[in-house]
Parts: structure tokens; sequence; C-alpha cells
């Protein structure tokens, strides 16, 4: 089917040690929360709508268990605060 569409697949096959498990699990979320409930009349409403999801909801405020339950954003937050933390001045200056 991919080859008739003229696509390529993202990895190698079924039962390859490198899947893409995460952008699955983005991939479901993202039909399940929010593109089941919409219906677009153009491919830029979907586009916009998409956007929309992934920049206000999913990486702002939705909680991801693979993150302690923090939001992307707040985990990211989080860890650049660590590394500064962590970063001591130079003992020469």
């Amino acid at each position: 089917m991919l080859q008739a569409r003229r696509v390529q697949p993202s990895l190698g096959k079924v039962g390859s040690c490198f899947d893409n498990a995460a952008m699955e699990s983005f991939f479901g979320s993202l039909k399940s929360e929010w593109l089941y409930f919409h219906r677009f009349e153009t491919r830029q409403q979907a586009i916009t709508s998409s956007f929309y999801y992934i920049e206000s909801f999913y990486n702002r405020r939705r909680l991801h268990s693979a993150n302690g339950y923090f939001s992307p954003l707040a985990y990211e937050l989080m860890a650049a605060k660590s590394v500064q933390s962590d970063l001591l001045p130079c003992p020469l200056n």
C-alpha cells in the first residue's frame, strides 16, 4: 500500500527492534484526544488544528507518564534549571 502511494516507511520491517513506539503513542494520543472529535473542511484546517493541539495542550499542559507526570514543557524547564545549577564557576577566574 505504501509503495502504491509512493510513501517511504520511517523504519524497517514489522518486528524490527528499532520501532517507533514513542511516535505511535503520540499519534494515538493525537487521534483519540483531538482528531476524532473534529471535522475539517480543508487540509489547512486539519494542519492548524493539529498544531494548536500540539503546541497549546500536548506540550504545555498534558501530563506524560514518561516525564514523571509533568508536561513536556515543564519537564524541559526543570531539566534546564538542573543543568544550570550543576554548572559551577570556573575556579581559575
